[in-house]
């Protein structure tokens, strides 16, 4: 829930509005703008330990690509018949 407080102005008279609005607390167009390598979230606390900052928008960095593909190691070889009939 947002608070919102809008002004409307008259040449007699000024109204205040207060109102709460159920909003997306990242707005879909921001999301669908991500470039590639960027993430939003949010992060759910407790009443123990609250988080300040819950909500994020990052962006991973590889100052050396292609180095991580040396990194990992080969678990298992995969046929590409596994991949087209898998047994389950």
């Amino acid at each position: 829930m947002q608070d919102r407080e809008s002004y409307t102005a008259t040449y007699s008279d000024l109204q205040v509005t207060q109102s709460r609005v159920l909003e997306h607390v990242i707005p879909v167009s921001r999301i669908a703008s991500l470039s590639s390598g960027e993430f939003v979230g949010m992060v759910a606390d407790t009443p123990a330990q609250p988080i300040p900052v819950k909500t994020f928008c990052c962006r991973l960095v590889n100052e050396q690509p292609g180095s991580y593909l040396e990194e990992l190691p080969v678990l298992r070889d995969v046929s590409e018949e596994v991949l087209l009939y898998p047994t389950g």
